[in-house]
């Protein structure tokens, strides 16, 4: 399962599931495997998938303010370092999301630390962001400093992108000497443009039509700067407006390699392992729309799943009515909550668990998958 975001984690909701099952079941042998596609909850996924261990540390969220954060820390000096721990949207209250003011500056402290301890590599999982400043944020507390027409330092957000005119490294050379970058994305979306960072995702962090329009203005200026400055044209980078363009900003001027979120986890829990002799793979999350087949996790646990024979049923809070289960490969998609059941209450974790504990019983009782 990946996490129902806002309500239960990944792992929360595998075990409800494997004891829904064992209960109609009890002979049957259920494995839990924990997935993300590099957003909320895939930092802890991968630190425990690859022996690793949480470092806690203290950093400040997405409006600047104090807050805990964490690390994985790695064998052989590599670091885990997850967007959405700090940086997150799920992390703001409602009325509190605006990609306009937020900042990245907290996911960039805690890769900083990662570095003064001593490793080499930091992977960094950019989904669930409530940004879209291109990264300045992250870059800044990195060394890095972005300046106006005038020679004024901007500070790291979203109203400072159009504003950026050159960028000054002299803090950054050394800090982030030896220092190898990989980041994983969750989406394919170019850094700015119809299908960019600003127009597909600022509206869900609180973007109104015009900040909408502001925020595309400002990542095209940003964009310029960035080839001006390196020489990379992150427009043309498939996945560069992850994160509200975090992406792409690490791309430049951080010489990040890029990967899917979801194909470097499931390597890391040997996926592909498990399904030798699986009957049936149960997946699923928050919601399921069409979005949930762009490279995310649905799409390629289904992939991997059907190419080894294994049929898949999906579980969720919410499935958009333009999801149809057999046009995507899948068994079945079930919502879990009863019509009608009201959005506020069906985040919570209680009835979120009960529910789905509920369905899952109901769709498997019927005989058809064992």
């Amino acid at each position: 399962m990946d996490s129902f975001k806002g309500s239960v984690s990944s792992e929360t909701s595998g075990m409800c599931i494997a004891q829904s099952v064992k209960s109609l079941y009890p002979a049957c042998q259920v494995e839990v495997l924990c997935v993300g596609d590099g957003g909320e909850g895939s930092g802890e996924i991968l630190t425990k998938a690859l022996s690793g261990e949480i470092i806690p540390t203290r950093a400040h969220d997405a409006l600047m303010r104090p807050c805990s954060a964490f690390y994985g820390q790695l064998p052989k000096g590599r670091a885990i370092v997850e967007f959405a721990n700090t940086c997150g949207l799920a992390q703001l209250a409602v009325h509190e999301r605006n990609p306009r003011l937020t900042s990245s500056y907290g996911c960039g402290e805690v890769i900083k630390q990662a570095i003064d301890a001593g490793n080499k590599e930091i992977v960094l999982c950019l989904g669930g962001s409530a940004t879209n400043d291109g990264g300045m944020g992250l870059l800044q507390a990195l060394g890095f400093r972005f300046l106006d027409s005038k020679g004024r330092e901007l500070p790291g957000c979203g109203d400072s992108l159009r504003d950026v005119s050159s960028i000054m490294e002299d803090d950054a050379v050394s800090m982030l000497a030896g220092v190898r970058f990989c980041i994983l994305h969750d989406v394919m979306n170019p850094f700015y443009g119809a299908d960019g960072a600003a127009y597909v995702y600022a509206p869900q962090k609180g973007a109104t039509e015009e900040d909408v329009v502001l925020l595309d203005n400002g990542l095209q200026n940003f964009a310029c700067v960035l080839q001006a400055y390196g020489g990379v044209d992150v427009q043309r980078i498939a996945g560069s407006g992850a994160a509200g363009g975090v992406a792409g900003g690490c791309i430049s001027l951080l010489h990040a390699d890029v990967e899917s979120g979801i194909e470097y986890v499931l390597q890391s829990i040997d996926f592909h392992k498990h399904l030798s002799g699986c009957d049936l793979v149960i997946t699923g999350e928050g919601r399921i729309d069409s979005q949930s087949f762009m490279g995310k996790v649905l799409q390629q646990i289904v992939y991997y799943s059907n190419r080894e024979g294994v049929p898949v049923i999906a579980f969720a809070g919410q499935v958009s009515d333009d999801v149809c289960a057999h046009d995507y490969g899948l068994r079945g998609v079930y919502e879990i909550h009863p019509l009608g059941f009201p959005l506020e209450l069906a985040m919570k974790k209680e009835h979120t668990l009960k529910h789905l504990s509920e369905c899952v019983v109901r769709v498997l009782d019927s005989g058809e998958f064992f």
